[in-house]
């Protein structure tokens, strides 16, 4: 650790050091109280924008996806753009932006820099009903505008549900705040996000990094939050759709560990010293996908994914949308390893697409099991998927599937 570096870390406990700031405070005149000490809030990003569109002679508004980080200063973004690797600069429409951000948590504990809380909103984006615990839920009185404490059904709560493939009015919001250490105003970022992708993500990475490669610390440490295009697919028309979610992951060499370890316990923060949660929807949330009972309901037509919160409107094709083949009965365009077997006249069943999606579940296994099982389909039935096996097919795939996991069977119970 460098002199300059050594000078930032305090030589006695927080708590000693806030008892002496404390005494350091002028008496104060009338019962003025000085207010809260804490990181403020400096800003809030987001990962989409709006989009503006003409149905039926009228311009609707809507929130869309971006591939970065949307801040709401432009003068900040192009900061942090300058800062960024070339590798993770997006260019959209003339602009650069960003798809990479290095960060630092203020608090150790996960679920202090980390909130995943059920909320529900109009569609004037005011907070209607929200449980931070799926116990006890705060929903504000229509008549007087203030909040009540009742109980939470979480997911089995009416407005938890779909509804003729309608996204459901309540769900969960994961907020996540942060330290930008290059970007000016000593304070946290907060980014709010939907994406059960995302979510999954981010907490299994905190969770790894800070049982397992720190060994107790998460505060402090340089880390990098980005966004990666992956192929997700819908939950009802089972399509592959384009999207964004965010990863984390640490840039540290093993060289800047030890250094890195220090400085980061200095720079660990308790919860009450930072600003809380802002529990107000951001404009690139999707609120009110459901539509709430004597309310304005949602623009019409507004499609909305369920797990990512992407908006399409009608006509508007997803990104690279792969939509899964109907079973075919003809040859494939493309040349294949090995010629395919002659298709059955047969068409194939659901039982025998089930039976075959069983056996390739304990055949292959690992990350990699779909794209082993899809090019072990393509070289010898020259197909791109299950569905596209005729009824013969799949019962020679049953047949020799089967074989395969008995002959591994057997190999195994001799070396035993």
């Amino acid at each position: 650790m460098s002199r300059n570096e050594t000078a930032l870390v305090p030589t006695i406990s927080a708590d000693e050091l806030r008892e002496q700031v404390d005494a350091e405070m002028p008496s104060l005149v009338g019962g003025f109280q000085p207010g809260p000490r804490r990181l403020s809030r400096v800003g809030k990003l987001h990962l989409g924008y709006k989009k503006v569109t003409t149905r039926n002679g009228r311009e609707i508004e809507y929130p869309a996806e971006s591939s970065w980080f949307v801040f709401d200063d432009p003068e900040i973004e192009q900061l942090v753009v300058g800062q960024t690797r070339t590798s993770d600069v997006v260019e959209s429409d003339g602009q650069a932006h960003t798809a990479a951000l290095d960060i630092i948590f203020p608090c150790n504990r996960i679920g202090e820099n980390v909130e995943i809380a059920y909320a529900m909103y109009n569609s004037k984006r005011q907070l209607l009903c929200t449980s931070k615990d799926g116990i006890t839920k705060r929903c504000m009185d229509p008549e007087t505008g203030e909040f009540t404490e009742g109980e939470c059904l979480n997911e089995n709560c009416p407005f938890a549900q779909t509804k003729d493939n309608k996204p459901a009015a309540c769900g969960q919001v994961m907020r996540l705040r942060f330290i930008l250490p290059s970007v000016p105003g000593l304070g946290v970022w907060q980014l709010d996000t939907r994406s059960k992708w995302s979510m999954s993500s981010v907490l299994g990475y905190m969770r790894t990094l800070k049982a397992e490669i720190t060994r107790g610390q998460l505060a402090g440490i340089r880390l990098r939050l980005y966004r990666a295009s992956e192929m997700i697919p819908d939950k009802h028309s089972k399509a592959l759709r384009q999207h964004w979610p965010l990863h984390l992951v640490c840039p540290l060499s093993f060289d800047e560990y030890g250094s890195e370890m220090a400085k980061a316990r200095a720079m660990t923060y308790d919860s009450k010293d930072v600003e809380d949660f802002d529990e107000a929807a951001s404009e690139d949330l999707f609120v009110n996908g459901g539509g709430l009972p004597d309310d304005e309901p949602a623009a019409e037509g507004v499609i909305v994914d369920e797990d990512t919160g992407e908006i399409l409107l009608p006509g508007e094709e997803p990104m690279e949308a792969e939509i899964v083949p109907e079973p075919a009965a003809e040859e494939p365009a493309a040349p294949k390893p090995e010629p395919p077997l002659p298709k059955g006249s047969q068409p194939l069943t659901n039982d025998q697409a089930n039976a075959v999606k069983t056996l390739a579940k304990k055949t292959w296994t690992g990350e990699n099991a779909l794209t082993h099982f899809k090019q072990w389909l393509g070289q010898k039935y020259g197909v791109t998927g299950l569905r596209e096996l005729t009824g013969d097919q799949a019962k020679d795939a049953i047949k020799v599937l089967t074989h395969n996991l008995e002959a591994a069977a057997n190999a195994e119970r001799k070396v035993a």
